[in-house]
């Protein structure tokens, strides 16, 4: 097989992130609102998670993908310039 280029693996990589995101936004169950009500009462007296349930409210599943998206690109920036500093080839 031959090796994969860097933008080749970023491109696999986000595709399924892409096609997830869709099908867990069109899969909300008709008792969304009850388990939310379950997650933040269990979320109460943990703070950090609160804070990341109502961050998430907030922004919308639009943003939250972008923020996904821009973290594996940075992984992939991060992964390229060491291979390149290290003079390696191209990951498979």
């Amino acid at each position: 097989m031959p090796p994969m280029h860097s933008s080749g693996s970023s491109a696999s990589a986000i595709q399924p992130c892409a096609v997830g995101c869709v099908l867990e936004e069109q899969a909300a169950p008709p008792d969304a609102e009850i388990r939310q009500q379950v997650l933040d009462a269990a979320a109460a007296s943990r703070p950090l998670l609160a804070e990341a349930f109502a961050s998430y409210r907030k922004a919308g599943p639009d943003a939250m993908f972008e923020v996904g998206v821009d973290l594996m690109l940075e992984g992939a920036k991060a992964r390229l310039a060491a291979d390149t500093q290290r003079g390696a080839k191209p990951r498979r």
